[in-house]
């Protein structure tokens, strides 16, 4: 408590004596035009034409234009035609941090008017009041409850916000900031942490460190083990949360409907700060190949998730600390039942030699062998892998016949390219839908990676068809992988029969079924280093928008009834 009120006093006095130091200068100089403030944040769309031909595009797709022109209706009936707006060009908000101790975030909407007249007219229908209070400037009575906002209209724009000190300040040009979001997005939100001074930038980072420090102390009757893996967690977030407030300038979400590519697409981007250390990790992401290159390729299954991450300083330094507070925690019970942890140990070793390599390279992909058969197959690169083999078996050991309850595990089962596998099966033998029977997991370490198998009775034949692709493919394409590749296969899921007394389940398994087929199911992530950062793209599939919009036009036929 006294660290943070020495720190709160320190920033108060620091910044009173800036202000007045600042007022002092400004009396002694000639007056000097300033600098339009810049948003922290700003929400843009592109336009509402680009809008509304999303929404034509969505509804041509399921041959429903008739719903489409139900919308248009109550455009043109209760939103008088959006007459006034120039709907050619960008609408939005800008977030400005209005002066004062703490600052606060304050919202400027932006709309292109093409006539105030007209738009005032069409906000009368939204029950906006506007009352003219000098030129161009108006006092805008929001509907009930929800206060008052001050309008400018300037350059063909309407400047909408509760602050009149922002209102009086030389605002900046909207659609110049906004342009490259405009260029690539139909919808946009950019979060300009540059923006935000580094002083306050500063106090928040402080008040995250202390809070974290304080959530970090080892509680009554916590074990070593947890308490090391709690702090390595809270450690871990706090460093990441401080990497993205101090080595970062933009992050921007963006969603761009493609008509062209008949698909959507949604994207992540960092920029990082040039020379910055985070800008170095993010250039080194993709740097390695992936064991597994294979399995990032779309062969229609239906889920596949490939991960060849190449980790920085921090990731390295935080893994290696959660690997001993494992260790620790695994010893203190081995040794408190008296048994044998030397393979525990050795196991930890061989994820200690993983992480200290700096690349993290896994796979996990769900494949159907026979119709209405899922199996789950994945597989983890180690360095030592030869040395886990007989440790996990150890580990497997030291459980106790009154400890496995319903599990039946069977050591060194089968083989399989010079690895030997384990299974762990259910007592009881009950069949699991999803598998197509009684599901098994099957364990092994070898040929370099953890290899395992989760399903019915093709699983075991379904991981060895795995390994063989992988241990065959050769080295990956360009010498480098994605860092992460998510394909999921919608319509391959088809084959799972709903819960008939479940109606949503039904029906939403009916709209998928006239959604999805085999050319326009698929739902990609990829996340991949750019020149100043990294990019996370989602792309969906046209079935993906012609699943939106046949719920859109079920509902809609529901309220025609």
């Amino acid at each position: 408590m006294l660290r943070r009120i020495v720190l709160s006093t320190c920033v108060c006095v620091g910044l009173a004596i800036f202000a007045l130091d600042a007022r002092a200068q400004d009396a002694a100089a000639p007056p000097v035009e300033t600098a339009p403030p810049v948003p922290f944040a700003v929400l843009n769309i592109a336009s509402v034409e680009r809008l509304l031909k999303d929404t034509e595009f969505m509804f041509r797709s399921i041959d429903r234009p008739d719903v489409y022109d139900f919308y248009m209706s109550i455009l043109a009936g209760n939103a008088n035609d959006l007459k006034g707006v120039d709907r050619t060009k960008p609408v939005g908000v800008m977030m400005f941090l209005e002066p004062g101790l703490p600052p606060r975030p304050m919202p400027v909407l932006y709309m292109p008017a093409s006539s105030a007249d007209e738009f005032i007219k069409t906000a009368a229908l939204g029950r906006m009041d506007f009352e003219k209070v000098g030129e161009n400037r108006y006092e805008v009575k929001m509907p009930t409850g929800q206060g008052k906002q001050i309008a400018l209209f300037t350059d063909g724009l309407m400047y909408m916000t509760p602050s009149e000190i922002l209102i009086d300040e030389r605002l900046p040009d909207p659609i110049k900031i906004s342009e490259t979001l405009t260029s690539r997005y139909d919808v946009a939100l950019s979060l300009r942490v540059n923006s935000v001074p580094p002083l306050l930038r500063d106090v928040f980072v402080t008040f995250l460190r202390t809070t974290t420090e304080a959530e970090m102390q080892r509680r009554d009757g916590e074990g070593e083990g947890e308490y090391r893996f709690r702090k390595a967690n809270a450690q871990g977030t706090m460093q990441a949360l401080e990497e993205l407030l101090t080595q970062v300038d933009e992050i921007t979400i963006g969603w761009d409907g493609n008509e062209q590519l008949r698909k959507g697409v949604l994207e992540l981007t960092i920029i990082a700060k040039p020379d910055s250390d985070y800008a170095k990790s993010l250039k080194d992401l993709a740097g390695r190949p992936s064991f597994f290159h294979i399995a990032q390729q779309d062969t229609g299954k239906p889920l596949t998730v490939s991960l060849s991450w190449r980790m920085n300083k921090r990731e390295r330094q935080n893994s290696a600390e959660l690997v001993e507070a494992a260790r620790i925690k695994m010893t203190e019970e081995l040794t408190a039942k008296n048994r044998d942890s030397s393979g525990a140990n050795t196991l930890c070793d061989v994820a200690a030699a993983t992480v200290a390599a700096g690349h993290i390279d896994g796979f996990v992909q769900v494949a159907v062998p026979e119709p209405g058969k899922f199996v789950v197959v994945g597989g983890v690169k180690l360095q030592g892998a030869s040395a886990a083999a007989p440790a996990l078996v150890n580990v497997l050991q030291q459980i106790a016949e009154e400890e496995k309850n319903d599990v039946l595990i069977e050591t060194n089962l089968d083989s399989h390219q010079g690895v030997a596998f384990n299974r762990f099966g259910p007592k009881d033998k009950e069949d699991v839908k999803f598998f197509g029977g009684v599901p098994a997991f099957w364990c092994g370490a070898g040929q370099e990676a953890f290899w395992f198998s989760f399903g019915a009775d093709k699983a075991f034949d379904t991981l060895r068809d795995t390994m063989d692709r992988v241990l065959t493919s050769g080295p990956a394409p360009g010498g480098q992988s994605d860092p992460l590749v998510v394909i999921l296969r919608r319509a391959a899921w088809q084959s799972l029969t709903p819960n008939q007394d479940n109606r949503f389940d039904v029906t939403r398994h009916e709209l998928a079924d006239q959604a999805f087929g085999a050319t326009n199911d698929a739902f990609k992530v990829y996340t991949r280093p750019t020149e100043s950062g990294v990019r996370t793209r989602l792309e969906f599939d046209e079935g993906f928008i012609k699943y939106f919009a046949l719920f859109l036009a079920r509902q809609y036929d529901r309220n025609q009834l």
